[in-house]
């Protein structure tokens, strides 16, 4: 009981056809049994997750304790994730946690840059980017043919070049969320 033949997953367990596959619960039995605080049950009926360390032992497939019903409810044992696994569900965990926080630094960065624009010495209203796609989207694109360098009055244009820096950062920032 709590634990189930390898699946195909498993390849190597899966030809072996050994019952190697531990069936978590929650995050209290992997500690319980496996006597490490940091265990944790992502994934319920798989193999606990003991981080990075623990999964290369036992020739990558994991740390794992057998033998005495530790839990005292009939269970005997648990398995760590193999090396493979444990390194998916630290880049999923680290990927979730890019997306939670990494919006805090790009916004810090952005509003540090406020005060940083750039001088325009080349137009570049014509040039592919993502402002003219707006543009072009909404139809608003600039009529220009390289007078907007020395312009007097102060346009949209104007104002992008003010805040150059800081929509620099947002749009890293809108990027790095869109490719994660």
């Amino acid at each position: 009981e709590g634990w189930t033949t390898a699946g195909i997953t498993d390849t190597m367990g899966w030809v072996e056809g050994v019952c190697r596959q531990f069936e978590c619960v929650d995050d209290g039995m992997c500690q319980r049994i496996l006597g490490l605080g940091d265990a944790s049950c992502p994934v319920k009926g798989w193999n606990c997750y003991c981080g990075l360390s623990h999964s290369f032992q036992n020739g990558f497939v994991g740390y794992d304790v057998d033998g005495r019903d530790l839990a005292g409810n009939g269970r005997h044992g648990a398995h760590c994730m193999g090396t493979m696994y444990a390194f998916f569900v630290f880049l999923s965990t680290a990927t979730w946690a890019f997306i939670a926080h990494a919006w805090r630094l790009f916004a810090v960065a952005a509003v540090m840059l406020l005060p940083f624009g750039q001088m325009r010495s080349v137009c570049d209203h014509h040039n592919p980017s993502m402002w003219n796609a707006i543009r072009s989207c909404c139809n608003c694109m600039p009529e220009c043919r390289g007078e907007c360098v020395n312009s007097a009055e102060y346009t949209l244009d104007t104002l992008k070049d003010d805040l150059a820096w800081t929509l620099w950062v947002l749009d890293v920032g809108v990027w790095s969320h869109v490719f994660v």
